[in-house]
């Protein structure tokens, strides 16, 4: 840890003076539910809206992590979050489900590991309408994490922080970024990584940043029903 940490080799990887001066001015969420969904904002039918989860095992020390984020024009802020490490993902997707109703279902993306799908297959069970496939025949659910793109949408990230692009009010996210560091591996190789204990928020916000980056706002979704009408003993 001493190593980690020291001015050699530990460069912090986001702008930690646009960092810290967005938690000087951070707040609690006004509204809190369950003890672990935070919102800022309602639902606005004129902005964009889209969700990124980082999920874990949810139980014990690990954290799952879902941000919400909303823009109207260029700019961008966290919405809502739900953050937890005593549920269970099939819990944890009912519970995001429902706070996504709340700001018309968007478009949401996971990192398709093994914990990630489980995520996403009972989101699907739950009939979630917007999850996000990388492929165009919708075949492959989720967003796919392998050193390049994870070095492509951190770097975006930091650009889009750096810019004032990004406004993010969520005190335990903002101090999980002054945690996120360059260091140099044991082999030589930069790495990008914590130096805390936990990076799901860093990651879920990542992941919510490339989700909005081309996203069309949507509004008054029209979702067709098949309703069948008993008239005269038939159906129809």
């Amino acid at each position: 840890p001493e190593q980690a940490l020291s001015p050699v080799s530990a460069r912090a990887f986001f702008d930690t003076k646009k960092i810290q001066e967005l938690i000087d001015v951070s707040r609690e969420p006004p509204e809190i539910k369950f003890g672990h969904t935070f919102s800022y904002t309602k639902f606005q039918p004129s902005w964009v809206y889209v969700v990124g989860a980082d999920i874990s095992q949810g139980v014990g020390g690990d954290f799952q992590a879902a941000v919400v984020l909303g823009r109207k024009g260029l700019t961008v802020e966290d919405v809502a979050y739900i953050y937890t490490n005593d549920l269970k993902v099939k819990s944890y997707a009912f519970y995001t489900s429902e706070l996504c109703k709340e700001y018309n279902s968007p478009l949401l993306g996971a990192e398709a590991n093994s914990m990630g799908l489980s995520y996403l297959q009972e989101l699907q069970e739950l009939n979630y309408p917007h999850l996000y496939f990388r492929d165009e025949k919708m075949q492959k659910l989720g967003w796919f994490t392998d050193s390049k793109n994870r070095e492509m949408m951190l770097f975006e990230l930091a650009e889009a922080l750096a810019d004032g692009l990004l406004n993010i009010r969520y005190k335990p996210l903002l101090l999980q970024l002054l945690e996120f560091h360059r260091l140099e591996g044991r082999t030589g190789k930069i790495e990008f990584r914590s130096v805390g204990k936990h990076d799901d928020l860093v990651m879920a916000l990542a992941i919510a940043n490339q989700m909005i980056k081309d996203k069309k706002p949507t509004i008054g979704t029209f979702k067709p029903v098949l309703v069948e009408v008993r008239t005269g003993g038939m159906y129809r």
